[in-house]
């Protein structure tokens, strides 16, 4: 079996404000972690960001990996329009043409525009959707993401280990229940924690991360991701939140360390 990709999220970088300088650090700093980058973004921001992924330092860095992935979500303040999917089709089919970006995921509640989007991005661009978080009304239950995968047999699935966990207390199904159903659907994982389990001085006291390092509550993680296929993935996504300087990359690599050392299997 083939080992899955490893990829970084750069939008853990949250000391650095721009796409540029994330992608500048991950590459300087995390390039021997990693086989590729996902660079994540809100749907309406797709032009400022092609511009930012058009500086020579952000070209060079996504230069020196081998897969990298561009990922969208929906702001609930920027309703989609006809300019917005434009330039979201036109930044996935500039980096798919250039090579290096062989796949673009998008947030389950753009549905309503995935024919659009398959039709008008390249074929040779693999398209996902991703199961969304206990926050949204909808996208984000089990029958709705068999149902979603149903309806659009040409995507792929991004399972968000984390979003499956947050609505385990209210009855949601597990993660190996949506294993099982979804099946080889699956070509992602993204892999982390739901919530904020930073020790208290490792990020700023007003900041509150969605997500956290799998690694971080070790126990809980072996157990709630416990006989995952990771391996029968194309990628594996580590999301997170990285703390400035040595620490975070400290805890990056403890992280990358705890899911090879734990989920991969010889063969991975």
């Amino acid at each position: 079996m083939a080992s899955p990709a490893l990829l970084f999220s750069i939008q853990g970088l949250v000391a650095l404000r721009s796409c540029a300088a994330r992608l500048s650090h991950a590459a300087e700093r995390f390039g021997d972690l990693f086989d590729g980058l996902e660079v994540g973004l809100h749907a309406h921001l797709a032009d400022v960001t092609a511009g930012e992924m058009e500086r020579p330092e952000a070209r060079a860095a996504l230069s020196g990996f081998r897969r990298n992935v561009l990922h969208f979500a929906l702001h609930p303040q920027h309703p989609m329009n006809a300019s917005t999917l434009a330039a979201v089709v036109e930044l996935c089919n500039r980096w798919y043409g250039r090579g290096g970006f062989g796949q673009a995921s998008f947030h389950l509640d753009l549905e309503p525009w995935f024919t659009i989007l398959r039709r008008e991005i390249d074929p040779g661009m693999e398209l996902l959707f991703e199961n969304l978080d206990s926050r949204s009304e909808a996208g984000n239950s089990l029958p709705e993401v068999v149902a979603a995968a149903a309806g659009h047999a040409a995507w792929g699935v991004v399972l968000d280990l984390a979003h499956v966990m947050e609505l385990r207390p209210t009855g949601g199904e597990s993660p190996q229940v949506f294993v099982e159903a979804l099946g080889d659907r699956i070509g992602e994982y993204h892999f982390s924690w739901p919530g904020h389990v930073y020790p208290e001085a490792m990020l700023p006291r007003d900041f509150r991360a969605m997500h956290s390092f799998a690694s971080l509550v070790p126990a809980e993680a072996a157990r709630a991701y416990a006989g995952l296929p990771f391996g029968r993935a194309d990628a594996v996504t580590i999301e997170g939140v990285v703390p400035e300087g040595d620490r975070g990359e400290a805890l990056l690599r403890a992280e990358v360390d705890f899911l090879r050392e734990n989920f991969f299997g010889p063969e991975d």
